[in-house]
């Protein structure tokens, strides 16, 4: 009995723990002013661990029409633990507003649309885009999900593309969602036969 005790025990303390991990604090970046253009990239922050917030803050402010069909941020995701990036969301203007959308990055085949995700500006200078992850495959038994961040912007000052990738080189580290852990209690011990003598 005292066995069974503690194997419970344990279990609620490795799943209390995958939880604080499954909610750690993320790492938010910050980036040089190196990048011609509107989109030169100051600093990126993460919220959130199902529907993951990403705001990516400018040197510049910048107004949807300033970079209608000139402007574009994107966040590349790999879920799948390999070298190549399996999704990304795609933030781009109209003229007047952000739209923003989920797409799979396939390597045999043309990128595929998923769906459409909120965008919206939270200052002059920022965007913010949330991605839910329940519509990304994971490769198994992986805790964790990579990211990066582009900008991508042209004009007279950057007639060949300015791209500014955050971070320069690699990737950030996030936890994945951990399910919250279900509690199985073991039958008690049936009594065992008596004889009657």
């Amino acid at each position: 009995m005292k066995r069974i005790i503690s194997v419970g025990i344990a279990g609620i303390v490795a799943g209390a723990c995958l939880g604080a991990i499954a909610f750690a604090r993320h790492v938010d970046v910050n980036d040089p002013n190196d990048v011609k253009g509107l989109l030169d990239v100051r600093r990126i922050e993460v919220q959130g661990v199902k529907r993951p917030r990403w705001k990516v803050i400018t040197f510049a402010t910048w107004g949807t029409e300033a970079v209608f069909d000139s402007g574009y941020f994107m966040v590349r995701l790999d879920t799948y633990g390999s070298p190549r990036f399996d999704y990304y969301a795609l933030v781009r203007s109209n003229g007047s507003r952000l739209l923003a959308s989920l797409w799979r990055d396939r390597a045999e085949k043309r990128d595929y649309k998923m769906t459409g995700v909120a965008v919206w500006r939270p200052s002059r200078t920022s965007m913010s885009v949330r991605v839910p992850l329940g519509k990304l495959k994971v490769g198994t038994r992986r805790a964790f999900y990579g990211w990066f961040v582009e900008t991508l912007f042209t004009s007279d000052k950057c007639p060949r593309v300015c791209i500014d990738r955050v971070p320069d080189q690699g990737r950030v580290d996030e936890p994945l969602p951990v399910p919250s852990p279900t509690v199985t209690t073991s039958p008690s011990p049936s009594p065992s036969p008596t004889s009657s003598e």
